[in-house]
């Protein structure tokens, strides 16, 4: 979302959390526990950082309303950070040609794909998933 808007940082407000008191909403903002145990956050943030870390921002794809596909590219290589802001699962038809490639979700897990001349069909949810494009 930064890149779209031209937003140049993005800020973390904690590396660790503050503390364990669950009655003190401050002590759990970290990406990892007050132990230095990875929350879900970190290997999301993991995931993005080492998936993009070539890649430049190139355009959203026009979709229908609360549907996002972001087209991020690398030489003749494309990465697109797919998600829905709609409250239930949306079934989405990226345009491609013909192709393979790998599925990968939020938090790192990965799924060879392969799809014809009609498109790469995709279920959506708030949580971004990737494909990148061979």
């Amino acid at each position: 979302m930064n890149e779209w808007n031209n937003i140049p940082i993005s800020i973390w407000y904690g590396l660790r959390d503050n503390g364990t008191d669950w009655s003190n909403e401050l002590h759990h903002f970290g990406l990892m526990d007050a132990q230095e145990q990875h929350k879900p956050s970190y290997e999301a943030l993991m995931t993005i950082t080492s998936l993009f870390a070539d890649y430049q921002f190139t355009k959203r794809v026009e979709t229908e309303e609360q549907i996002y596909a972001l087209q991020f590219t690398h030489r003749s290589k494309s990465i697109y950070a797919l998600w829905t802001t709609a409250d239930d699962v949306q079934s989405y038809n990226l345009p491609l040609a013909a192709g393979n490639g790998r599925l990968i979700s939020l938090y790192g897990e990965e799924k060879s794909v392969e799809w014809e001349d009609d498109g790469f069909e995709v279920e959506l949810s708030g949580s971004p998933v990737y494909l990148e494009v061979e």
